[in-house]
């Protein structure tokens, strides 16, 4: 997630804006938003959604007529182009929300499920308290 759009997210924040209503970007994305704002990441709000199976844009180059409204629409800045140039979806910043879609007027933009690999799976660490010598420290 680009520090570009902090500014609004501390807006969004300080208003009482909830960080758990992203149903695209999952707990991932609750995680970083947490993460730039300081404060505790909550889980995702069923009531938006659930999470799904990663998605990014992906934009048909050879279509694409420059017109800059993906660029407009995505909330993460993860569109890169110029009027009248070809544009380009920065693929570790979509967070596959799919606002860029609809706005596109030559309907040149595909959401495509993102293929665990070796550059996307991520473990994540078991809680703490589960070995035996996390428990010991704790009561003593």
């Amino acid at each position: 997630m680009r520090l570009s759009r902090l500014p609004a997210l501390r807006r969004i924040h300080c208003r009482g804006g909830p960080i758990n209503k992203c149903p695209p970007g999952g707990e991932s994305t609750i995680k970083a938003l947490a993460d730039l704002l300081d404060v505790e990441p909550e889980p995702l709000d069923a009531e938006h959604g659930v999470e799904q199976v990663k998605r990014v844009a992906v934009i048909r180059e050879d279509e694409c007529i420059g017109c800059t409204k993906c660029i407009q629409a995505c909330p993460v800045d993860a569109i890169l182009g110029a009027a009248k140039h070809m544009h380009t979806v920065i693929e570790s910043e979509c967070t596959g929300c799919d606002l860029c879609v609809d706005p596109c007027p030559v309907d040149c933009i595909d959401m495509v499920t993102v293929e665990p690999d070796i550059r996307t799976w991520t473990w994540t660490p078991p809680k703490s308290g589960l070995i035996a010598t996390d428990r010991q420290g704790a009561s003593a």
